[in-house]
């Protein structure tokens, strides 16, 4: 059983912790909750279903715990890099939200130092277990889309009225090219690898709040394919649909079309259990369309979507029995791809990527 420590009891610990008690092979041991007192405790009122376990106030508790294996950051990005380094460099294995760190130098040094290490270091790229994304894996590595010609990935909402929070704040790694862009690129270097150009636009489409935040991108990810290729990763603020284009896949031998977002964080807000057997489930009215090349149209049943897998995957890598599925250098390179789409909106070119 491998001991766990989740660092923060904020609105991302919701998204780690149902899979963390799923998993056979993890136990939360620890957490770390800086304003919790005996009487009075976030992480006691919200899991007490998995006590019994040690909240602390202090980081350091849980650096100098031997028993810890896995410490799990949920905490803001500013914080990523500093708290990721101690664990690392106190030999804890970890798992880490996205985005990995605000800059790709960062990212680079701790993947660097985990692999010194021989530590596990896991960014939580959970959108790769996305219902709609297995799908359309799945349909790519099949051959039903033959070569892909274009391919777009959308994470668009209607939200003309900025929330309140850190994330749109004028700060290291805030706007949302950092917060779902992450996804989305990483989407792409998980299917294609690393592309050979990129152009974006990355603005505050609102034009509410700090403008320097940005709520919206379109991001153009080149690949210099037999059939060149084009990813583009897009999200709108201002996109007032019933039903939201999330993938449009087009190839030389039929194209894929899907609509709507992956159930996985609704179920899991509305208290459904990961080992539900409806969890991860998809609609079938939300079913998305492949048209092949002689024009014919059939439905494809979602694949069912599998958070729960990157635990698993990050529980056996640390028992040495499976790679790594999500390796921080992936992360890192997306990373990159963002700090470039940035340069690349604020100079209005493309840019070579080396």
């Amino acid at each position: 059983m491998i001991n766990v420590a989740i660092i923060g009891v904020g609105n991302s610990s919701n998204l780690h912790i149902p899979f963390i008690e799923a998993a056979d092979e993890l136990k939360l041991t620890h957490v770390l909750e800086r304003k919790a007192t005996k009487d009075n405790s976030v992480a006691k009122d919200k899991w007490k279903h998995l006590e019994p376990f040690t909240v602390v106030n202090k980081y350091e508790d849980i650096l100098n715990d031997s028993s810890v294996q896995l410490v799990v950051i949920t905490t803001s990005n500013t914080s990523h890099y500093d708290l990721t380094k101690e664990a690392l460099k106190h030999g804890k294995n970890v798992v880490i939200e996205k985005p990995i760190t605000p800059s790709s130098e960062q990212a680079l040094e701790l993947a660097d130092l985990a692999t010194k290490n021989d530590l596990i270091l896991a960014v939580f790229h959970n959108r790769r277990y996305d219902g709609d994304f297995l799908t359309v894996s799945k349909l790519i590595k099949e051959g039903k889309l033959g070569e892909i010609s274009s391919f777009e990935s959308r994470f668009d909402r209607y939200r003309p009225t900025p929330k309140s929070g850190w994330r749109e704040e004028n700060a290291p790694g805030s706007g949302v090219l950092f917060d779902l862009g992450s996804h989305l690129i990483d989407q792409a270097v998980n299917l294609f690898g690393k592309p050979q150009q990129i152009s974006a636009i990355v603005q505050n489409s609102r034009q509410k709040g700090d403008l320097n935040v940005d709520d919206s991108f379109l991001v153009h990810l080149h690949y210099n394919n037999k059939i060149p290729l084009t990813f583009t990763a897009g999200a709108s603020v201002l996109a007032c649909f019933n039903d939201q284009l999330r993938y449009k896949v087009s190839g030389t031998e039929g194209s894929f079309l899907k609509y709507g977002f992956d159930v996985q964080e609704a179920q899991i807000k509305d208290g459904l259990k990961a080992l539900d057997t409806k969890f991860g489930v998809d609609d079938k009215s939300a079913y998305g369309t492949y048209t092949s090349s002689d024009l014919k149209t059939e439905t494809i049943e979602t694949t069912k979507g599998a958070w729960i897998d990157f635990y698993r995957n990050v529980a056996k890598s640390i028992n040495k029995t499976e790679p790594l599925a999500v390796d921080p250098y992936s992360a890192a390179l997306t990373i990159r791809l963002i700090e470039l789409a940035h340069q690349s909106a604020k100079e209005g070119r493309r840019i070579d990527i080396s």
